[in-house]
């Protein structure tokens, strides 16, 4: 099922019987009432008689930039402390944010909502969560809107998401949505300290990563603040089907926390003020908070990946005291002040976390918003070093993630600016003659941008520089935004349905032969047994090979607690029978060794070479794969030899220190990294 159907299924649900679906028994005895937006049509809940539901698509305004809707005025770290000192009271456990890299996910690069943190496994019951009840700093990324970043005053590309959650198991009941909104409510009020007669609750369904559920989505002046989400269903194939771990899922921007209580002009100078503040004294830009708040306010509204940047200036001219040129002016400088200051945290996180900027995988948004922050500089002609950006950064996030003080990204980002430099030369041609046509396509842009690394801006910036205009193709970062395919589809939980745990005996390694129950066989070549000593490829390491009875075990893998086993045929096996099995020993030991090996040389790696180390087996070879902003050098290869050495005493079958831009990739790399 595709989401706009789960989330169309569960409103229809919602307006038959909101009872079932959202804590209406809680909401009218903490005195709210139940409205329907004369705009949107939308039912939501509210402490005064209202006719608008509160979101600024509706209301029309941001209010909180004329009136404050907070008597509290704070940082965003403060206000998380606040957060998590508020719900220790009501037994939550704060722990440490997850890496933003998200390594345990087949379907995603990078966490974007805390949720992420605990999919598939704690939620679906498979696994224990790190605490129950819990709140969590998570940083999350989200690379769709990367155009409105710097124009909206409210987008980001990186934010802290504060996520409150709780897990309700058979052996633990914790709570649901009539404590959840309680609490929430309590928190926003005497917490975040919101009037009461600001604050709003709009019924919705949430649907991500093959789970959904009602939620309520609050606002307060005409900003969204966050959203509880009552988790209850799995995502089927065809129908929406009881989540065995009912689970409360409540994230908001801490930013936008922040931002209502500070009522600063926009979510940057109440995220990043330090950073921000370096980067206009850098440029010279010194523009009062009093306009920037003038003309930001209207800016907010709208959508840049839909509405025509030079239209939307001259309907706020109309409303401000500021011509369309003195607008122009303000909005091209801040929109690169507050992308810089964006961007540049973004990518401190993502190399601390393990990621660099490349044009593959998750890498690709990272080289984007690096090569944007670059051309901006470029264009304005400001003498600023991104390096020393980052290290604002990280003085500014200290006391929340001390962990990224020892982040050293300055050989990652002059590489990357060298290879920027050279692009940029080779390109400006390409970009001439679009300029000329005066239109690109989003199969044209498409290219450009994957094969020779031309952005969306960098064809406005040479437009705009010959005095032309060129038609570009809308939404088109939110098209070509990346996220993995899984290699088992959500649809293939169907196929264990009903199908108990599989027992697993492969942890005794030395049993290599024994008896097992056919429970299912998948054709065309899938079978399911009642227990196995066959290890699936997991944890970094390779499958057990070897046979079910005459036929060969050729993969074995993991969906949930099930065990699937690939067979290279299903000839003369069925359902029901017990058959013999019987693991290729040899292979095991030799895949152990290299498992084992493979940390020690990723940990000689890591020192030598620096954090970015993965490992990639297989019985033939091992490989510490890394990416690295410079080739491997003899001398390297000789320091990695004496620190293995050093730390054991081991010959290894076959070991390959593989620089990730050479070699066996040499071919494919040379598009890759060198763009």
């Amino acid at each position: 099922m595709e989401k706009n159907e789960v989330e169309e299924i569960i409103r229809g649900k919602l307006k038959e019987n909101p009872d079932e679906l959202i804590p209406v028994k809680s909401l009218k005895k903490m005195g709210l009432k139940r409205n329907t937006c004369s705009v949107c049509g939308k039912n939501f809940w509210s402490f005064t008689p209202k006719d608008k539901c509160g979101d600024v698509d509706c209301i029309g305004d941001y209010t909180f930039f004329k009136e404050r809707i907070s008597e509290l005025s704070a940082s965003y770290v403060d206000i998380w402390k606040l957060f998590s000192q508020f719900f220790s009271k009501k037994k939550h456990t704060e722990i440490k944010r997850y890496p933003v890299v998200a390594r345990w996910r087949d379907d995603i690069y990078f966490v974007e909502a805390a949720i992420d943190d605990f999919a598939p496994y704690v939620i679906k019951g498979t696994a224990e969560p790190p605490a129950n009840p819990l709140v969590v700093p998570q940083i999350c990324f989200r690379f769709n809107d990367i155009n409105n970043v710097g124009l909206t005053g409210r987008h980001l590309t990186s934010f802290v998401m504060a996520e409150e959650a709780a897990f309700n198991t058979k052996e633990k009941k914790t709570y649901f949505d009539e404590e959840a909104i309680i609490y929430i409510t309590e928190w926003l009020l005497k917490g975040l300290k919101i009037k009461k007669e600001e604050l709003t609750f709009i019924e919705d369904a949430w649907a991500g990563a093959g789970y959904a559920g009602s939620c309520l989505e609050y606002f307060a002046g005409g900003l969204e603040l966050g959203n509880q989400v009552y988790m209850r269903y799995i995502i089927g194939s065809d129908k929406l089907e009881d989540l065995p771990t009912k689970t409360i899922d409540m994230g908001a921007g801490l930013e936008r926390w922040s931002w209502v209580s500070s009522s600063t002009p926009t979510i940057y100078e109440a995220t990043f003020p330090k950073v921000i503040n370096f980067i206009k004294n850098k440029a010279n830009v010194n523009y009062s908070d009093k306009d920037i708040k003038e003309v930001y306010q209207y800016l907010g509204k709208f959508d840049f990946e839909k509405t025509e940047f030079n239209e939307a200036l001259e309907i706020i001219a109309n409303k401000t005291k500021f011509n369309t040129a003195e607008i122009k002016k303000m909005v091209s400088d801040m929109r690169a002040v507050y992308s810089i200051a964006d961007h540049t945290r973004t990518l401190l996180i993502a190399i601390h976390d393990g990621s660099l900027p490349s044009n593959v995988g998750g890498g690709y948004n990272l080289r984007n918003i690096l090569r944007r922050s670059l051309n901006f500089i470029d264009s304005k002609n400001w003498k600023i070093d991104i390096n020393d950006v980052i290290n604002e950064h990280k003085k500014e996030l200290k006391t929340l993630y001390p962990e990224l003080m020892q982040t050293e990204c300055t050989e990652v980002i002059n590489k990357e600016i060298e290879r920027y430099k050279e692009s940029k030369s080779r390109n400006a041609k390409i970009i001439s003659e679009y300029v000329k046509k005066g239109k690109i396509d989003n199969n044209e842009m498409l290219k450009l941008y994957e094969s020779e690394g031309v952005t969306i801006d960098d064809l406005q910036d040479a437009a705009e520089r010959a005095g032309k205009n060129i038609i570009i193709p809308e939404n088109f970062y939110s098209n070509i935004n990346r996220t993995k395919t899984s290699e088992i589809k959500k649809q293939d939980t169907d196929l264990i349905k009903g199908i108990k745990k599989t027992e697993k005996l492969f942890y005794d390694e030395e049993l290599t032969e024994s008896r097992a129950k056919i429970i299912k066989i998948i054709k065309p070549n899938m079978v399911i047994l009642d227990k196995t000593i066959f290890y699936p490829e997991m944890g970094g390491q390779k499958a057990d090979n070897g046979f079910i009875e005459k036929n060969r075990v050729t993969d074995v893998k993991v969906l949930e607690d099930v065990i699937i086993h690939y067979l290279d045929n299903i000839d003369g096996i069925k359902e029901g029978q017990n058959v013999d099995i019987k693991v290729d020993s040899e292979r095991r030991e030799l895949l152990r060794r290299h498992h084992t090996a493979t940390h020690i040389i990723n940990q000689a790696s890591r020192r030598i070479l620096g954090q970015f180390v993965y490992q990639n087996i297989n019985e033939k070879k091992l490989l510490a794969v890394y990416d690295s902003a410079n080739s491997l050098t003899k001398i390297n290869s000789s320091e990695l030899t004496n620190v293995s050495d050093d730390n054991i005493k081991l010959i290894l079958s076959e070991v390959y220190l593989l620089n990730y831009l050479s070699r066996e990739f040499s071919d494919y790399i040379s598009d890759v990294q060198d763009k």
